[in-house]
């Protein structure tokens, strides 16, 4: 289900940009390749609308950046957009860098980051890590900042297999910062097999998604007035007006269809 290319067969490198409004995702895309290829200001709306791919070489290798419109409200539009930036970045990122502002971190800020990575998948961890934006407001080493940091916070890191790393972006000439980042997704790459994420392990994803809403379905005993909709059954589902968009990207789809998935053969995902 995933792509794969052989450790060292390949100095291209391919990373997403993934994070909340204001977080300096575009600043991150510019600090990575030198310059200023994304648009990137302070602003209470995102201000990058679709996903956008720039490339450039990077210490000698091509690195291909694609920056992602800021974390939204509107499910079917969030989950377009995050497919259309994974396949813009064909065949698949070796990376996804959850970007986060250093010194800003809230139990809302942890909710968007496992929010935007369960729409990709559990399996999308292990390509994951945090960058956190705005070091020049680090008082100390970053490796202390995480130590000393939130249970919230070490506990997304910790999801993202402890990985992580630190930018000023105010600094774009400081390449060693860059340098030191691409070192570190080599190695993660190295820990994955060379592999990367693909368009497919979304639309896995989705198929899990629908799955565990018809499971849901069949298991609720839903007696208030609300939408109507089909289950693969052809019963009617009934789901809560209460129950937005939201609402079920915090049932945990994988390990609940993990459950039901496998009592029978003919509710296996194919």
């Amino acid at each position: 289900m995933h792509g794969n290319t052989a450790p060292g067969s390949s100095t291209e490198l391919r990373m997403v940009l993934v994070g909340k409004i204001g977080v300096g995702k575009s600043a991150s895309g510019n600090t990575i390749l030198g310059n200023n290829e994304f648009k990137s200001q302070a602003s209470d709306s995102s201000v990058t609308k679709v996903c956008e791919k720039r490339e450039g070489e990077v210490s000698g290798r091509r690195v291909v950046v694609v920056d992602s419109p800021a974390f939204g409200t509107d499910l079917s539009l969030d989950e377009v957009i995050e497919e259309k930036c994974i396949a813009v970045s064909d065949p698949g990122p070796h990376a996804i860098l959850l970007v986060i502002e250093v010194g800003r971190f809230t139990s809302e800020d942890k909710r968007t980051g496992e929010t935007i990575l369960r729409r990709y998948g559990d399996g999308a961890w292990r390509y994951t890590m945090v960058l956190f934006t705005y070091g020049d407001k680090l008082g100390e080493k970053i490796d202390e900042f995480v130590q000393g940091a939130s249970k919230e916070l070490r506990e997304l890191v910790e999801k993202c297999g402890g990985r992580y790393h630190a930018f000023n972006n105010k600094n774009i000439n400081d390449r060693t910062q860059v340098t030191e980042l691409l070192e570190k997704i080599d190695r993660m790459v190295e820990e994955n097999e060379g592999s990367y994420y693909t368009t497919e392990m979304i639309r896995q994803v989705k198929k899990m998604r629908k799955k565990s809403e018809e499971l849901i379905c069949e298991e609720m005993d839903v007696k208030e007035q609300a939408i109507d909709k089909p289950s693969k059954s052809g019963k009617l589902c009934t789901l809560y007006p209460r129950h937005p968009p939201s609402y079920w990207e915090r049932v945990p789809v994988l390990s609940f269809i993990q459950r039901h998935v496998n009592n029978t053969d003919s509710h296996k995902i194919k």
